[in-house]
């Protein structure tokens, strides 16, 4: 497409300069002056196109290596969750193994997000035993992600208070890498869009990697680029 678009472009660019050429040299010649006129009109009503820009390439986002876990990561034993009078599970067991790649496929309303929330610890059940597995560092990707984010912080003091080994240079490049540039990196996190507090929170993943990582939804609010990055990442 990027091609196509580009040898549009070019044509219609050479088709322009073409008219341009022939309506200032004979725009004052008595005997083509009709045909300058007739061609600056054709001008006027030509749908411009825009210069296609090249195709981005997937930011280079790569989970690092994180703290070894043990064999099992998690585990739930018997679990019963309900909303009121809206069961939705009862005696559920469900576990995860150090290397595992689970997804969680059903309609809405099927109770996918309620087990996300039980595996991170987010909500209360109310009978059966969570637990986590040795050297366990708990990763949370959610639909309301934004509520990770402190509203008073800067994207840059995001990624530096996630990890306190990191230095500021590297924050710096890694968002960079992750198209927060120059004085992007001083807004306050309450002011971005969705997309971008998507991004904030994968790069977040790659300053302190957790060694099991809970993802919701992860492609809400991504733009068509970071959704092609993150599959590859995974």
């Amino acid at each position: 497409a990027f091609i196509r678009d580009s040898a549009a472009y070019k044509n219609q660019q050479k088709e322009i300069s073409v008219i341009k050429d022939f309506v200032s040299r004979f725009r004052n010649v008595t005997s083509k002056a009709a045909q300058a006129q007739s061609r600056l009109k054709a001008l006027e009503k030509m749908v411009m196109l825009e210069k296609p820009l090249p195709p981005r390439k997937p930011y280079p986002f790569r989970f690092p290596a994180p703290l070894r876990g043990g064999q099992r990561s998690i585990a739930l034993e018997n679990i019963h969750m309900s909303y009121g009078d809206n069961k939705v599970y009862e005696g559920l067991d469900f576990e995860v193994q150090r290397g595992d790649r689970t997804v969680l496929i059903g309609p809405n309303g099927a109770g996918k997000s309620t087990l996300i929330k039980i595996l991170a610890g987010e909500v209360k059940f109310q009978k059966g035993v969570r637990t986590e597995g040795h050297n366990c560092k708990l990763g949370y990707f959610s639909q309301h992600r934004s509520k990770s984010l402190d509203p008073n912080n800067t994207v840059l003091d995001e990624v530096l208070e996630s990890s306190p080994d990191i230095r500021e240079d590297e924050a710096r490049g890694i968002l960079g890498s992750f198209m927060f540039r120059k004085e992007e990196i001083y807004k306050k996190t309450n002011v971005l869009s969705g997309g971008e507090k998507s991004r904030l929170n994968l790069l977040k993943f790659l300053v302190n990697p957790p060694n099991l990582l809970l993802m919701d939804e992860p492609t809400t609010h991504l733009d068509i680029l970071t959704v092609e990055s993150l599959i590859i990442a995974l």
